[in-house]
């Protein structure tokens, strides 16, 4: 081993593995990584061209070695601090001096060890992937094991008792970013539809996706979860393993993006969009890092929105629901921002897809009338509303003097809508969406 190791160029060693170990970390940051072939193909690509510009570096740069090596020990205390922050050493309530000790002191060790092994020249490798290893996967699989919820069963669909006895088939209809003033287009797209329904307004399960899907099926707030592994939520006070979530009931299916919807266990069927807002692989790349993303495009691929939406709805259309009965979840990408270079306004980028949101409610709605006269039920809701700031601060592609103007500040408050045939609507007198799919 200590031979063969020793066979490995340093140019090799360096660009590998400090490549591999930044890029893996700010892909993480972003997905439940790794969350396709894209990733994959995301990290692959730049590492080999950390390969290809260490090479040409060394051999064809006076003083190329140098420079190589004193490029290694930038990056070191470059990733010491980003590994801080960005590690699930980066959730735990310690000062961040003594964040930054703990990785400085995995790193000296596993430098310490790299070097007594393999040489100084080839020590890089063994050393950044010791580090990534510990301080990245061993941290998450500690805030993993210690703050680990129970094994909990979802989508008994026990929320909706107030509405009555359970109908032979509920949807559960999540419109991502619907903020309190959507709700009034929503109920319109029924006008003219043999339903009744009612509008509340209540306070969402959490102030994101990320925190507010995992409160809404275990009835638990979660607050600073990240992915921090590819199944699992992790922060500080607790961690969320979607394997261990279990469909109370043997007819529910899942229609999905973001989340590891398809971990949860039981389901009759799932489908999961693992790369809704997809980016060219350049873009992907340059946008990871929060000060690399201010000198690219960082808009999506145009049309993205649209053709995954599509696939998504294709799926809802052939889910098992329609000829079985049962409880349907659909957590979809509308009215959510495109991000679309084309549609760079974000009060008409949001106006579009509410519209298209409405859209689909009257053509679910249709359906369920149709195909359940009399016995069906929709549930329309959100995981959070618009987040205006997060969408207008800089370096989004919204950003601008103008941005934000003309809606509704996040406060946290979302639509719950209950739909229901004629004659048999009653008032859920929910407060906030917390639990609302256990």
């Amino acid at each position: 081993m200590r031979d063969l190791c020793h066979k490995i160029p340093p140019w090799f060693a360096a660009s590998v593995a400090s490549g591999g170990v930044y890029w893996s970390n700010q892909l993480a940051r972003q997905f439940h990584f790794p969350d396709s072939s894209h990733s994959l193909t995301t990290l692959l690509v730049t590492t080999g061209t950390g390969v290809v510009f260490a090479f040409l570096l060394e051999r064809f740069v006076p003083f190329g070695r140098k420079l190589l090596l004193f490029s290694g020990v930038m990056a070191v205390g470059f990733l010491l601090g980003q590994t801080s922050r960005s590690s699930n050493i980066g959730s735990l309530p310690l000062p961040f001096g003594l964040k930054i000790a703990i990785v400085a002191g995995f790193f000296l060790l596993a430098a310490l060890f790299a070097v007594r092994f393999y040489g100084r020249d080839r020590g890089l490798i063994p050393a950044f992937v010791t580090l990534f290893t510990i301080v990245w996967f061993g941290s998450a699989y500690v805030t993993y094991t210690v703050n680990l919820l129970p094994p909990t069963r979802v989508l008994s669909m026990e929320a909706l008792a107030p509405l009555g006895p359970s109908p032979r088939a509920t949807i559960v209809l999540l419109l991502d970013e619907s903020s309190p003033n959507v709700a009034s287009t929503y109920v319109g797209a029924l006008d003219g539809l043999d339903v009744d329904h009612n509008v509340s307004l209540v306070r969402a399960a959490g102030p994101n996706t990320t925190n507010s899907i995992p409160g809404m099926f275990t009835g638990v707030a979660f607050e600073g979860m990240r992915a921090c592994l590819p199944s699992v939520l992790c922060s500080a006070r607790r961690s969320l393993d979607f394997r261990t979530l279990t469909a109370a009931r043997p007819d529910v299916d899942i229609i999905g993006f973001w989340h590891p919807y398809c971990d949860i266990g039981g389901l009759r069927s799932c489908f999961r969009e693992p790369m809704v807002f997809f980016r060219s692989l350049i873009a992907t790349v340059l946008c990871s890092d929060v000060t690399l993303q201010r000198l690219t495009d960082c808009s999506i691929t145009e049309g993205t929105l649209e053709r995954q939406l599509s696939t998504m709805l294709g799926a809802l259309d052939a889910a098992p629901l329609w000829k079985d009965g049962g409880v349907l979840m659909a957590h979809l990408p509308l009215p959510h921002p495109s991000m679309e270079r084309a549609d760079t306004d974000l009060a008409r980028s949001y106006e579009k897809n509410t519209t298209e949101a409405s859209r689909q409610i009257a053509v679910l709605t249709k359906r369920l009338i149709d195909q359940f006269p009399g016995d069906f039920r929709l549930i329309i809701t959100t995981d959070h509303p618009l987040r205006v700031d997060a969408w207008c601060k800089a370096g989004m592609i919204y950003a601008s003097a103008r941005c934000g103007e003309g809606l509704p500040p996040d406060e946290g408050i979302v639509p719950l809508i209950t739909v229901v045939p004629k004659g048999k609507l009653s008032d859920l007198g929910r407060t906030d969406n917390l639990g609302l799919l256990k």
